[in-house]
């Protein structure tokens, strides 16, 4: 069992607050429930989870140095009905309140409590420490019905005592001759009584019944007289250590009161005076100024009335002008003479060379430089050379520019050329400067068709294959031969495309494939399946082209 989950209600904080403020707290009763809640609710809670039952507390409150300790007694006194104690809760109240559940004590595993029926001396004593301030008043309401008096308990030995049957035999008992504590025997032979004393270390004990009193009536290993007497001690000491009050409200002894509340020592001292008596302070003995003090503006670093601001005190609210600081009014416009400028009607000293109008023409057949200030015309010259770009030569001689604008040319088209058209330079062996250069020459005899060209490349298959799926390869020349081939662990994938001037021819190893050619690109397709397409998945196929 580990009664962990525990917790002081939302209800039994505030009955905390108040205590420590100095009111009092009182322990009502007790209650045991069968119901489980979770641990981080039971705060919330104002009743037991199916309450079962309610308890009385066994005596005054027991001071530990974790705190208060309460004795809870459970009993199966008028229960009908077993149960298991899961929940252990504690009604409370301050002042003249209605109690409310203080606190609540859980273990899911629980203790299981029995009917009166089943066990009628069940009895059991629970224990729960409250961590409260040894300066709060706590007492505790004590049910004197839960405490057994004198008079019961003899009643219960006579009780007892009197169920013990007599017992009729011949022959005298002896030490292994049973019975129980107070029960009498008669000897059939010699019609001599005897009482049992009890039983002691494994013996039985029988004395003539002429010859004691109930005092020598063995109860526990002594007399059942001692043992009352033993419990009336006990009991007188219980009541001198409970303060009864109306209503029965057992609260501490003096001395428990002195034990909690008398911490501080009397001869404590605060700043300097013993706590035998009351302590008055002043503020002296605090290192503080008298309520009679007034500080001065030195005193609070403030500034003093008599300081000046521009020549005006601070002994009220001043009002600075633009004249106290020197300064120009917001309603002053500058002039351009204020700040050195040429006013709007003016006419700079420097701009009357302009008043004329000037003429300004480029020599393209001299280099010279001219300063312009507006006084008269210029002709300056020309330095450097015009890029092609930009519609000159680029060259700075005849051969060069002629040479600059040869090597300017784009690429040649048909477009245009008739057959009588001639080269721009027909002397292939002149110097740097007069000759076509080998890319452009290059360019124009591929566009007269004059030489072969060669493409070589690869590409990777797709998957795909049919009509609406066909492969194509375009080319910087138009196309007269294809060849495609793949080979992977031994296995070959070809086919070749002849273009024609009359028409397109295909073969391959496999059925012969659909193709056609359009300008510059080559398509194909193959109905089949990928692989007859040469565009299997993923395949790597290599082709080259002669136009």
């Amino acid at each position: 069992m580990a009664w962990n989950d525990r917790a002081v209600t939302l209800q039994g904080l505030e009955m905390l607050r108040r205590c420590l403020g100095g009111e009092t707290l009182t322990l009502d009763h007790a209650g045991g429930g069968a119901g489980v809640a979770p641990a981080a609710s039971l705060m919330t809670q104002n009743a037991l989870m199916d309450q079962r039952q309610t308890f009385a507390f066994g005596g005054a409150l027991a001071e530990l140095e974790t705190g208060r300790r309460v004795n809870i007694l459970i009993t199966s006194a008028g229960l009908a009905q077993g149960y298991t104690l899961r929940q252990v809760g504690i009604w409370a109240h301050v002042g003249d309140d209605t109690p409310a559940l203080f606190a609540v004590i859980q273990d899911a595993e629980g203790i299981p409590i029995y009917s009166e029926a089943e066990f009628p001396d069940f009895a059991l004593n629970f224990y729960t420490v409250l961590a409260v301030s040894s300066a709060a008043d706590v007492t505790v309401h004590v049910d004197p019905s839960a405490m057994a008096s004198m008079a019961d308990m003899r009643a219960a030995v006579d009780e007892a005592v009197s169920k013990a049957a007599p017992i009729a035999k011949g022959g005298t008992p002896d030490s292994t001759t049973p019975g129980t504590a107070g029960q009498h025997y008669l000897d059939t032979d010699s019609g001599k009584e005897y009482v049992c004393l009890g039983e002691k270390d494994g013996a039985y004990q029988w004395k003539p019944a002429s010859a004691g009193t109930s005092a020598e009536i063995a109860y526990r290993d002594t007399t059942v007289e001692t043992a009352l007497d033993n419990i009336s001690e006990l009991a007188r000491n219980a009541a001198q250590s409970i303060i009864t009050h109306a209503g029965s409200n057992g609260h501490i002894t003096e001395q428990e009161r002195t034990n909690w509340n008398g911490r501080v020592p009397a001869t404590r001292t605060v700043n300097g005076k013993p706590l035998s008596a009351d302590v008055m302070l002043t503020a002296a003995d605090v290192k503080a100024r008298p309520e009679t003090w007034t500080p001065t503006a030195a005193d609070v670093g403030a500034v003093p009335t008599s300081r000046k601001v521009n020549g005006k005190a601070l002994s009220a609210d001043i009002t600075l002008s633009a004249a106290d600081v020197s300064a120009r009014p917001s309603t002053w416009t500058p002039t351009a003479a204020d700040v050195g400028a040429l006013a709007s009607s003016g006419t700079a000293a420097a701009a009357t060379k302009l008043a004329t109008a000037r003429t300004i023409r480029t020599n393209l057949g001299s280099t010279a430089t001219a300063s312009f200030d507006g006084t008269g015309n210029i002709t300056p010259g020309v330095t450097g050379t015009l890029p092609t770009a930009n519609g000159g030569t680029g060259g700075t001689t005849s051969a060069a520019a002629i040479y600059n604008l040869i090597s300017a040319l784009t690429a040649l088209t048909s477009t245009g050329l008739a057959t009588g058209d001639y080269l721009p330079l027909l002397d292939a062996s002149a110097t740097t400067g007069k000759k076509v250069t080998l890319t452009n020459l290059k360019t124009w005899l591929q566009k007269q068709n004059i030489g072969a060209r060669i493409a070589t490349g690869s590409y990777t298959g797709t998957g795909t294959y049919g009509a609406s799926n066909p492969c194509s390869l375009t080319f910087d020349f138009v196309p007269r031969f294809l060849a495609i081939t793949r080979k992977v662990n031994q296995e070959n994938d070809s086919g070749w495309i002849v273009c024609e001037a009359g028409g397109l021819n295909t073969m391959q190893t496999n059925p012969s494939l659909n193709s056609a050619v359009t300008g510059n690109t080559v398509k194909w397709y193959h109905t089949y399946n990928a692989q007859y397409q040469l565009n299997y998945n993923l395949y790597i196929y290599y082709y080259v082209a002669i136009g």
